[in-house]
């Protein structure tokens, strides 16, 4: 078993079977490998902005930008799975500026079979894998229609494990409401190219709405270039990065 599998393996039996060592042991690894990715969410949340936690999991990115926004600021939370909802809703049960959803984001407002990762919690997928040990039926939201009475939004962090996409259909108003809005995305070419879309789709789709976008590399964010882009759609399951959307360069 390689390192890699033996940490996967020790994760999924935490997570299943002590998960009270779980939650410390996964927040203190996402400091560590997240570091830049939390320091760019320190520097664009402000006290008072109103913020999309799409692809919640457990908690750990809703506590953190619910100490960035402050009392007069709002952490909007989506996590379908039940499981990992009720840990959510354990992990932010004092933050008063945390509101939850159970649900999904996609490009139109009805349901969708969920399926359930047999690795990891965090890998739970909105269309189906190779392999996954159980699904559950769960809600699915447009944004513009569920969020219409919502103040702008303005950072959104997503991590929808390749959904990206369908979520981006579904938010085109609300993305178009503050010109200054944020996004600090997952960008999973393979998985976007399982949900039915493409990591050039994507790409094209923010840049049509006016966003510069930038790859995180080596530690700091680089503007990502056509050459880039164009070795990316075919590339394997293990490679994944983080974007950052902004109409302001």
């Amino acid at each position: 078993m390689s390192n890699l599998n033996f940490s996967i393996w020790v994760g999924r039996q935490l997570y299943r079977y002590a998960y009270k060592l779980y939650r410390p042991l996964y927040f203190i690894f996402k400091r560590r490998q997240d570091r830049t990715e939390l320091a760019l969410l320190h520097r664009i949340v402000q006290p008072g902005d109103t913020v999309l936690d799409i692809g919640a999991n457990i908690g750990f990115y809703s506590t953190v930008l619910s100490r960035a926004v402050g009392d007069t600021g709002k952490v909007i939370c989506f996590e379908p799975n039940e499981e990992n909802f009720r840990h959510l809703q354990n992990t932010t049960r004092r933050l008063s500026n945390v509101v939850l959803h159970r649900k999904a984001v996609g490009a139109e407002t009805g349901s969708i079979i969920l399926y359930l990762s047999d690795t990891l919690n965090v890998d739970n997928r909105t269309y189906q894998p190779t392999s996954y040990k159980s699904t559950e039926d769960v809600d699915v939201v447009n944004l513009d229609r569920f969020l219409f009475n919502t103040p702008p939004v303005d950072v959104i962090k997503i991590d929808i494990q390749g959904f990206e996409m369908e979520a981006l259909r579904g938010m085109i108003q609300l993305l178009s409401s503050n010109e200054n809005i944020k996004i600090l995305s997952e960008f999973w070419p393979y998985g976007l190219k399982l949900s039915g879309s493409s990591a050039t789709e994507y790409m094209l789709a923010l840049q049509g709405l006016r966003f510069h976008v930038s790859i995180l590399s080596g530690g700091r964010y680089v503007p990502i270039t056509d050459t880039d882009l164009q070795k990316m759609d075919d590339l394997g399951e293990d490679v994944y990065f983080n974007i950052f959307a902004s109409r302001h360069v």
